[in-house]
């Protein structure tokens, strides 16, 4: 019943797909498909110069068709007729496809990540030995080893970082369960 305005016409919601038809990737979009028929297409003002348009149809095929020797035998034709045949499992492997270079790019943006963290830890070190250096001073002055002054400065250090670790690694072991039991709760 919503409206929704779709170039130069309004249209009135009829109904929502809970799944896009022929598409196992209907969840990976950006925005929902919107399907209109087309004698309103022209109404729209959408199709002029420059627009990129892709028309696609989508068949119901019995159970015991063998589609790969459908495609087959049609790929030429179609192919003269600058028309792609796709099945449901080429949908699916372009799924994985895409899941497997996000992967790759989530794997490289988390090294990147670690390295700049670890510079930054890094540098931080350094700013706070170097704040430290009067008071490994005074140990020194009072009688303490070089050794010794290293171990309690290495102590402390190793300290802050067991924290800084509990802080980090409590809610990031936590969170996942929690996230996996509100998912539980939303869809019952």
């Amino acid at each position: 019943g919503e409206t929704l305005m779709l170039g130069e016409q309004e249209f009135t919601l009829a109904a929502a797909f809970l799944k896009k038809p022929g598409s196992p990737a209907s969840g990976f979009g950006l925005a929902p498909a919107v399907y209109i028929h087309d004698r309103f297409l022209e109404t729209t003002n959408l199709i002029q110069l420059g627009s990129r348009v892709r028309y696609a149809l989508a068949f119901a095929t019995p159970d015991d068709m063998d589609l790969e020797s459908w495609k087959n035998a049609k790929f030429s034709e179609a192919q003269d007729q600058n028309v792609t045949i796709q099945t449901y499992r080429e949908s699916a492997q372009q799924v994985q496809r895409i899941l497997f270079r996000l992967s790759h790019f989530l794997t490289m943006v988390g090294l990147i990540t670690l390295l700049l963290g670890g510079l930054g830890i890094g540098s931080a070190m350094a700013v706070f030995i170097k704040d430290k250096l009067d008071h490994a001073a005074i140990f020194r002055s009072i009688g303490a080893r070089p050794g010794q002054v290293f171990l309690l400065y290495f102590a402390l250090a190793g300290i802050l970082g067991f924290i800084g670790s509990l802080i980090g690694v409590i809610p990031g072991s936590l969170l996942p369960v929690w996230g996996s039991q509100w998912d539980r709760k939303s869809v019952v």
